[in-house]
């Protein structure tokens, strides 16, 4: 993988994981990301690695972007758009 700008080259090399990495948006609750994950900030910084993470979906986690239980205590149902 390679991103080139005017300035700047920057140049990843990995190599394909056999396991697949399967997203499930569980019902009223998170996304379900399981398979051999690895979770970055935007300067690439590992932020966890693990085997399954939960997502947020409804917009109120502490703990973005990983789920802290909000959309329970919220009442968060898929098709809300209110995440006060």
């Amino acid at each position: 993988f390679a991103l080139t700008s005017a300035s700047t080259t920057v140049v990843r090399h990995f190599t394909m994981n056999v396991e697949r990495v399967v997203i499930t948006p569980l019902k009223n609750g998170p996304n379900q990301v399981a398979g051999g994950v690895v979770v970055q900030d935007p300067d690439g910084n590992i932020i966890k690695e693990a085997s399954t993470v939960y997502l947020c979906r409804c917009g109120s986690s502490q703990d973005k972007p990983f789920c802290d239980g909000s959309h329970r205590r919220n009442r968060w149902t898929e098709g809300s758009t209110d995440t006060d």
